[in-house]
């Protein structure tokens, strides 16, 4: 067993309400590259509930759909008593179907450390077409451990937009915490499809 996860955005679950993109936020595709944004980062960004799930009202410590790690106040707070790494936490605001505000305790995910750890042979990975350096998927997800710094507890992975790995440990103590739909998924079960 490897002692790290992949740590994607939420998991969809019924009653959880699902996100409907980032809004408010030009340059988002800076966020998957691992570029520091907190500087000037708009106070009106912002996610909507999804209208496809009209029914699916609740709020969860991680929320599916935004395309980020979109966390609650809770749950950043639990990861800033770690030192687990260069992190940013974006605020944001959640809107309701009504298009009222339902919370603004929560917040994008953005760590800035990137560590070149995917085995790519061992991975059999596949390349984007129009930028062959930077991944698409895999059969399974073989990572070199050994070359990830042990202070990093989270961290992104280069050559693989948007990937986000957590450290094992950091994982199981935000579960005990009782933090609701975290999806940790192991590496050789991730190929990037889901």
């Amino acid at each position: 067993m490897n002692g790290y996860l992949v740590w994607r955005p939420g998991t969809k679950k019924d009653g959880i309400c699902k996100l409907k993109g980032l809004t408010g936020v030009p340059k988002s595709f800076q966020i998957d590259n691992g570029v520091s944004r907190l500087q000037g980062w708009p106070p009106e960004a912002a996610a909507a509930m999804n209208p496809d799930f009209p029914k699916d009202l609740g709020l969860a410590d991680s929320l599916d759909g935004a395309n980020f790690l979109v966390i609650s106040g809770k749950a950043k707070q639990l990861i800033e008593q770690e030192t687990a790494g260069k992190i940013e936490f974006l605020p944001m605001k959640i809107i309701n179907h009504k298009g009222r505000l339902a919370s603004d305790d929560y917040f994008v995910v953005n760590p800035l450390d990137i560590v070149d750890c995917i085995d790519k042979d061992a991975s059999s990975v596949e390349l984007d077409s129009l930028n062959t350096e930077m991944i698409d998927g895999c059969a399974q997800l073989v990572l070199k451990e050994d070359v990830i710094p042990q202070e990093l507890k989270i961290f992104r992975t280069k050559f693989w937009r948007g990937m986000i790995l957590i450290r094992r440990e950091l994982a199981q103590k935000m579960e005990k915490a009782g933090l609701t739909c975290m999806s940790f998924t192991e590496p050789t079960k991730y190929t990037g499809m889901f």
